[in-house]
């Protein structure tokens, strides 16, 4: 017998560009920087996902226990703790 396998969305619900990722990176890792918006075109026809978490609360009780911002923060301090060139 196999084990029922499923496939859930894991993220925090809301819509984030890239362009505004970016941005959010760029203001934790090195505030006031240049980013080449534009250096290649826009991908005609990208589909824009938002994370469905019902299916991941229901299944595992899962959900975003910090935002985005909380969470960028933290990884970019876990990065830096651990490759001291990047500090």
């Amino acid at each position: 017998m196999q084990p029922d396998i499923a496939t859930l969305d894991i993220g925090s619900g809301s819509l984030t560009s890239i362009r505004d990722l970016a941005l959010q990176i760029r203001d934790i890792v090195a505030p006031g920087a240049e980013i080449a918006f534009g250096s290649l075109a826009d991908r005609r026809n990208e589909t824009s996902l938002v994370a469905d978490l019902e299916r991941a609360r229901a299944i595992s009780n899962w959900r975003p226990r910090v935002s985005l911002d909380e969470g960028l923060k933290r990884t970019v301090a876990w990065y830096r703790d651990r490759l001291p060139m990047l500090g």
